[in-house]
């Protein structure tokens, strides 16, 4: 079997020669696969294999597992957390925020009046990407921090992998440049943002939106200034989002009529319960 690797779009190719049986003759085919399709083959056949064990009678199927044993008769004080925890927002809420954030931007930032022709995109970013503030990017790191060949965009244009190893010289990021050197006589701060809840979705999709617009326009921009200006635009507009949210809350969020329920039942088990949030009582 021989292999012969390119790069097509900054996702690698393997082109592979194989013989197939087809009546009792071999037949000489020639296929190529990308590492994603070769990825998603083996998850297949894991997949698969999991699948036809069976497991033990006393198993629930439907049971949460855990690597360590946990006794929640132990436990005698439950914690929650309100935004996408008990509130379970709907689709709405990113154009929402989306869209404030974009007014704001205009009205308070002096950005081009065309941004109002930009439609947010709900299916470009999702949680748990990095913003590089330096360079202007954003992608995926696993967690040894090796960028993700194939998810790095400069505005929604995806980076060529020739041309991020070019820009970061290695696959692997330091972790000083991702989350900033803390000692005393090394205080850099981090050269990236980890997009870690669900309100940085629209944030970024508003922040890539403009930069393609930048860069299609021919418009000088510097990064680091637009991300703190979506950002700046994005969150100071919270307030408005919690009014407009709270005057119609069916537009907004999924109802749970089972959380009544659950509450109730932990307070029959004598459980002590409390709310962690930075969203405002009122809203709550």
């Amino acid at each position: 079997m021989s292999r012969c690797m390119n790069l097509v779009g900054g996702i690698k190719i393997l082109n592979r020669n194989f013989f197939v049986k087809i009546e009792a003759s071999n037949v000489f085919l020639k296929k190529t696969y990308s590492t994603r399709e070769l990825l998603k083959e083996a998850y297949c056949r894991t997949k698969l294999k999991c699948r036809s064990k069976k497991l033990p009678q006393d198993v629930n199927p439907k049971g949460v597992f855990a690597c360590n044993e946990l006794d929640l008769t132990e436990v005698k004080v439950y914690g929650f957390d309100y935004d996408y925890t008990l509130a379970h927002y709907k689709p709405t809420l990113e154009h929402l925020l989306y869209n404030l954030g974009r007014e704001i931007l205009l009205e308070k930032y002096n950005y081009p009046a065309e941004i109002l022709n930009l439609e947010y995109k709900p299916n470009f970013a999702v949680r748990g990407l990095h913003y590089d503030i330096e360079k202007g990017l954003l992608l995926k790191l696993d967690s040894f921090l090796q960028i993700q060949f194939g998810a790095v965009y400069r505005g929604l244009t995806p980076v060529t992998t020739e041309e991020v190893l070019k820009l970061y010289k290695n696959r692997i990021i330091p972790i000083a440049y991702v989350e900033g050197d803390m000692r005393a006589h090394k205080a850099n701060r981090a050269k990236m943002v980890h997009l870690a809840d669900l309100f940085s979705v629209p944030e970024m999709g508003l922040l890539c939106n403009v930069a393609e617009y930048f860069i299609k326009n021919h418009i000088d921009y510097h990064p680091e200034i637009l991300f703190l200006d979506v950002k700046n635009s994005v969150q100071s507009c919270h307030p408005i989002m919690h009014k407009i949210v709270a005057q119609n809350v069916e537009e907004f969020i999924r109802p749970n009529p089972s959380l009544r329920k659950y509450f109730q039942m932990l307070q029959d088990c004598n459980k002590k319960l409390f709310l962690v949030t930075n969203s405002p009582f009122h809203f709550v």
